[in-house]
């Protein structure tokens, strides 16, 4: 479903945030320890009852260098992006705790897992793909198994009882009926898990926000399947407003081996050169958006745009819901004459679905700046939402 809504000032949804919270849609606590919790929606089960760590309100990221680093034209269908030595790799890959070696709750796919294997390990994404990436390099038909062990420094921090939000009053319990139980799972703000973890009836409640799997030490087993070479894949380049969820949407889909985000369509002088701060001022004429590497034997660019017009609304120009500004534009960037006719086909069809006219832009891809590394699967590194194939959990677009 497209939603579609008017401009609100940060005043004003400040003001309608506190109307929802004299009403009970909104729950805001602040804590001793200076977590703002809200939540957003809750649900009954947690599939990880039995481990007391769940979802964390911390950052946690995984940099390299911040440098941008233009990666070419569409000069071919590829440009800098892949080279000769890149491989698709099937690995059957398993997660367990390294310990107990019994197998835990990710927030990333397991089984039967494709991997883009590059010369250098993809930099600013998030501690398991960086993990994975070292585990299949050293895979092949004459090397077929391969583990690699993450402590917590590395994934998702150590365990902290600062994160335990303790004596939470018993009335913030109530949300359209729904009463707190103990090991009930809660939704944050910025769309990360925590668990209830203590009910004392009619008194308070205590919550847990630590990280899933916080102060374990990971095991990451993969067995080798096969090989392909990156010659397989094909390419699309998409905008639809701020580059973060839309590039945690479309890493979901099925057939979808590798995505990045960062700007392009805009200036390519000296004076043009984009980094956040400039194209978020309007400076560069840069749009936000997000690079996709598809197997197209698996999935097909039309599933990708399907998917792509319900998360915006192509009927608003320059902007999408409440972010104003051309960086913000919804536009289909492709890499052959192929690519822009199926685009066009599926323009008419959603146009008139909407039987409205649509503002998306139908350009051939240009020079495409690489974010920054914090940009970089940021939904996953900041608020660990879950980037498993065909996962329907709302993205949640905020900062934490």
């Amino acid at each position: 479903m497209v939603v579609r809504g008017h401009y609100r000032s940060p005043l004003q949804w400040r003001a309608l945030g506190r109307c929802m919270m004299c009403f009970g849609g909104l729950i805001m606590m602040r804590t001793r320890s200076g977590l703002s919790l809200n939540v957003l929606s809750c649900f009954s089960r947690n599939p990880w009852q039995k481990q007391k760590q769940v979802m964390s309100s911390r950052r946690r990221f995984i940099h390299g260098s911040s440098q941008y680093r233009p990666v070419g034209a569409a000069a071919g269908p590829f440009a800098e992006l892949l080279n000769e030595n890149d491989r698709l790799v099937t690995i059957d890959l398993s997660v367990s705790n390294s310990v107990t070696r019994e197998p835990i709750e990710t927030l990333f796919d397991t089984g039967r897992v494709r991997v883009l294997v590059r010369d250098s390990p993809p930099v600013g994404k998030c501690w398991y793909v960086s993990a994975i990436h070292e585990l299949v390099q050293g895979l092949s038909k004459d090397n077929r198994e391969g583990t690699v062990i993450v402590p917590p420094s590395m994934s998702y921090g150590e365990y902290t009882t600062k994160l335990v939000l303790r004596n939470l009053p018993w009335g913030l319990s109530k949300r359209e009926g729904v009463k707190w139980k103990e090991n009930m799972g809660l939704r944050l703000w910025n769309g990360q898990r925590a668990c209830v973890v203590m009910v004392k009836k009619g008194q308070n409640y205590s919550v847990d926000a630590n990280a899933i799997n916080a102060g374990l030490t990971i095991l990451l087993m993969a067995r080798f399947i096969e090989e392909k070479p990156s010659s397989v894949l094909e390419e699309i380049q998409l905008a639809g407003g701020g580059f973060w969820g839309l590039e945690l949407a479309l890493a979901r889909l099925s057939g979808v081996v590798y995505t990045e985000v960062g700007y392009t369509q805009g200036g390519n002088g000296e004076n043009n050169l984009p980094n956040y701060t400039r194209v978020c001022a309007g400076k560069t004429g840069h749009v936000e958006a997000v690079r996709v590497l598809f197997d197209s034997r698996e999935t097909s660019l039309q599933s990708i745009l399907r998917r792509f017009w319900t998360f915006h609304d192509p009927t608003q120009k320059g902007m999408q819901r409440n972010d104003i500004g051309r960086q913000y534009r919804s536009g289909i960037y492709y890499l052959s004459e192929e690519q822009k006719e199926i685009a066009q086909e599926s323009m008419a069809r959603e146009a008139e679905t909407l039987k409205q006219r649509l503002e998306t832009e139908l350009l051939p891809a240009n020079v495409f700046w690489r974010a920054e590394n914090t940009h970089q699967s940021h939904l996953e590194k900041v608020s660990n939402q879950s980037s498993k194939k065909g996962t329907t959990q709302l993205i949640r677009s905020y900062d934490g």
